[in-house]
């Protein structure tokens, strides 16, 4: 028959279990504290991904389509897939395009140009993002020649 232990003998072995739990839990937290170290240079990243995306975005805005500015008084919504809302003297005035309102934009510093746009967002700086979905453009189908060395690496003879 196995000896009883002593109150003292159980009191060192609950302690150097204590311990162990201890050294575990230590070494849990630090495996913790280095994944949240892992996350936060991440999401580090991803702000910097999304700040670029959005001053993309910002700086070269994307037009869904253009038609030359002659088009505009004749235009066929219906056959566009959108439904004038709301119409002026001016033509229509706001449109719906699946399910998402835009409203006619026409700025003398970008000439003639008439456009549908809707505002999506403003970034931390303030600046206004827009999703503009059609554009009647005066200088639709306006092109410049290609320089002589262009021609020639694309094997362009005329």
């Amino acid at each position: 028959m196995p000896e009883p232990i002593t109150f003292e003998e159980e009191r060192l072995e609950l302690e150097r279990e204590r311990n162990a739990l201890l050294q575990q839990q230590n070494d849990l937290l630090k495996q913790q504290n280095s994944l949240f170290s892992r996350i936060g240079a991440t999401l580090g990243k991803m702000n910097t991904i999304a700040e670029f995306l959005s001053l993309a975005i910002i700086n070269k805005t994307v037009c869904r389509f253009v038609y030359p500015l002659d088009a505009y008084s004749t235009f066929n919504w219906d056959e566009f897939g959108a439904t004038i809302h709301k119409a002026d003297r001016s033509g229509p005035a706001v449109v719906i395009w699946r399910g998402e309102t835009y409203l006619r934009r026409n700025f003398e510093k970008n000439g003639k140009d008439i456009w549908y746009s809707r505002l999506i967002g403003t970034t931390e700086g303030g600046k206004h993002i827009y999703d503009v979905l059609v554009k009647f453009s005066e200088s639709y189908g306006k092109v410049r020649s290609l320089p002589d060395e262009v021609k020639e690496a694309a094997g362009i003879t005329a």
